[in-house]
């Protein structure tokens, strides 16, 4: 997850143009975390949308962690609280200690990205969560 996508040359991949760019669905070598995922698989109509609503600069769209957080997190006030939002989600370091330990003890590609859907499945709940007790 220090990397958007990674190409099956092993090239990493950091600006939503380079994300945008990837062959996700054609190719099962190239990889992508959910941020990439999510930035990738955006419409042009969804982008639009979230850049006016939390009024992202040139920088903020380019960048996969803040866009793949506007076009997931609803209500947020403004890019920190985006940023703050998605931060359990989108960094291991940020993950609840036992999620974070069962990925990096993770053998194969497999286990990971059920550890990683665990994790946004948890991720939704805790956000859920959060707006039901405000």
């Amino acid at each position: 997850m220090s990397y958007w996508g990674r190409t099956p040359d092993y090239k990493a991949i950091y600006t939503l143009d380079d994300v945008k760019g990837l062959p996700l669905l054609e190719d099962c070598r190239t990889t992508a975390c959910i941020g990439g995922w999510t930035c990738h698989l955006a419409t042009e109509d969804e982008i639009t949308g979230a850049v006016s609503s939390y009024n992202l600069s040139d920088d903020d769209l380019n960048e996969p962690a803040i866009l793949s957080a506007a076009l997931l997190v609803r209500g947020a006030g403004d890019v920190t609280e985006l940023k703050k939002a998605s931060s359990s989600l989108f960094y291991v370091k940020n993950w609840p200690h036992k999620e974070r330990g069962t990925y990096c003890e993770s053998q194969t590609a497999v286990e990971r990205k059920q550890v990683v859907l665990r994790r946004m499945e948890s991720w939704a709940k805790e956000i859920e969560a959060r707006q039901s007790g405000e």
